[in-house]
């Protein structure tokens, strides 16, 4: 508690209020609280007790995985929480990128369009994607989005 921590999935800043369940943490970031995993959250900066000097550095831990995410041409996203739909966008980009996949689509759902609109903002960011569109009226509408990339 106390640390200042970034998200990865959105890439914003915040302070770590206590543990949460599951090995989770609620985070405050701004007015704005929410429960992250400790995989979706990065160290900034730790809190130090007063008059005690502070430990050097570490270096920051590395994961090492036996393979890459395994892309899905088409990747269901919906009923999940914006910040949860947008950790799977981000896998299923490396994975694509790291596999070969040129082209997939995800299927976000209509609603209020919520994800829809988180997802393509997303999309526009990252510098991979050559272009994004809904798909046609036959092949889900609006309720899926076809994402190239280069």
């Amino acid at each position: 508690p106390g640390a200042r921590v970034r998200l990865t999935a959105g890439g914003g800043e915040g302070v770590v209020l206590r543990a949460a369940r599951r090995g989770a943490w609620l985070v405050a970031a701004g007015s704005v609280r929410g429960t992250f995993r400790a995989a979706e959250l990065q160290l900034v900066d730790r809190p130090e007790a007063a008059g005690r000097e502070p430990p050097p550095p570490r270096p920051p831990p590395v994961e090492v995985t036996a393979a890459a995410p395994r892309p899905r041409l088409e990747l269901n996203v919906r009923g999940l929480r914006l910040r949860e739909a947008l950790a799977q966008v981000e896998r299923q980009l490396d994975g694509a990128l790291l596999g070969g996949l040129h082209q997939f689509t995800i299927l976000h759902g209509t609603g209020e369009g919520v994800l829809r609109h988180g997802i393509h903002q997303y999309l526009e960011r990252r510098r991979e994607v050559v272009g994004f569109a809904l798909a046609a009226p036959q092949a889900g509408g609006a309720g899926k989005t076809v994402v190239r990339l280069a």
